[in-house]
């Protein structure tokens, strides 16, 4: 005996089962911009350390005094 064949899906209905994958979206790791007042205290805090002969371990002083003279005796403000 022949099994009976079923009848065959429209194509809308088989549209409704299908899964669907989601698109897969990569989270980009977003760095942020360099400002021209960033850069500024990146250059005056490289100065300073060239300046005091090159010392090891000084990296946050000079970075703090550059980052003093440029944005309380400039003006400049930071975000």
């Amino acid at each position: 005996m022949a099994t009976p064949k079923r009848a065959r899906a429209t194509s809308s209905e088989t549209t409704r089962r299908k899964k669907t994958a989601e698109p897969k979206t990569e989270t980009a790791v977003q760095t942020p911009e360099v400002t021209d007042i960033e850069e500024a205290i990146r250059v005056r805090a490289y100065q300073l350390w060239e300046r005091r002969g090159h010392p090891y371990g000084s990296a946050m002083d000079d970075w703090l005094k550059a980052e003093t003279e440029i944005v309380v005796f400039n003006g400049a403000r930071t975000a």
